[in-house]
């Protein structure tokens, strides 16, 4: 079966050890191969994703159409929408099952969690017990972890302010928003959207709901945002300020520390 794989580089023939960065969806599969040793990005991936097909055998198709002789170190961030954010001093370990509801579907679900780096914060989110034992038997798993600690910890990058801040990052269709006072988040939700009218109706519902002034935020937007596109322009007609965070289409350092690591962000099967 061919693999319609849309490759944002073309520099596939990689003789060094490689790690695969992967994020799953329902509506596209995609990634970076970068090199462990120097962690320079040799591809950028994106594909539709098959549910018929199945993600181990739609990862060997990218695999193989990367040109690799072998399979690649494999990292995995989870954009589940059953996760919370708890802080330290009120996390119980004993209580993880009971912050991701997992009463019916324990056996379906086995929880994790990762501190935010600065802010006081553990990520508690649910990975797929069939899917993590398939990836597990096919690709060395070297690390698992959940989009929400990647964004919030790049967002951090951005110098503080004396405005609150609204951080929007837009990936097919998911919609992330994450509110912070004085460099500590103080909200976060995630939403589905089909238009900028629904991302508005979310920015202004979050306004809202934190009473917060128009006039007394500052809107970063990320991801699929592009300059004075219908969502940048709405934001800008009822914002003061709104501007773009920095590579608008790709996260970078999303798993080490190089600045040279980026990927694309997809959506996620139940994970």
């Amino acid at each position: 079966m061919t693999t319609d794989l849309l490759l944002l580089t073309n520099k596939v023939n990689v003789s060094a050890n490689h790690c695969l960065t992967i994020l799953l969806g329902t509506q596209c599969l995609s990634g970076s191969l970068h090199e462990k040793d120097t962690n320079e990005v040799t591809a950028v991936f994106s594909q539709d994703f098959h549910p018929s097909i199945g993600v181990v055998d739609q990862l060997r198709e990218i695999i193989s159409a990367l040109k690799l002789d072998a399979n690649p170190e494999l990292q995995v961030v989870a954009t589940s929408k059953n996760y919370q954010l708890i802080p330290q001093s009120l996390f119980v370990m004993e209580a993880i099952d009971q912050y991701l509801d997992l009463s019916e579907n324990r056996s379906e679900i086995e929880p994790h969690y990762h501190t935010i780096a600065h802010q006081d914060l553990y990520v508690v989110y649910g990975i797929d017990t069939y899917l993590k034992k398939a990836l597990g038997q096919q690709f060395l798993v070297s690390k698992w972890t959940h989009i929400s600690k990647v964004l919030l910890e790049q967002f951090q990058q951005h110098p503080s302010s004396s405005l609150e801040i609204l951080f929007a990052h837009l990936e097919k269709g998911q919609l992330f928003i994450y509110v912070f006072n004085q460099g500590k988040i103080k909200f976060y939700n995630q939403f589905e959207i089909a238009s900028p009218s629904d991302f508005l109706y979310y920015l202004l519902g979050t306004c809202e709901s934190q009473s917060i002034q128009n006039t007394s935020i500052k809107i970063m937007l990320s991801g699929d945002f592009k300059l004075d596109d219908e969502y940048h322009v709405m934001a800008y007609n009822y914002f003061e300020k709104v501007q773009l965070f920095g590579n608008s289409t790709h996260l970078k350092g999303a798993l080490g520390d190089s600045d040279t690591h980026r990927f694309a962000l997809i959506s996620s099967p139940n994970l």
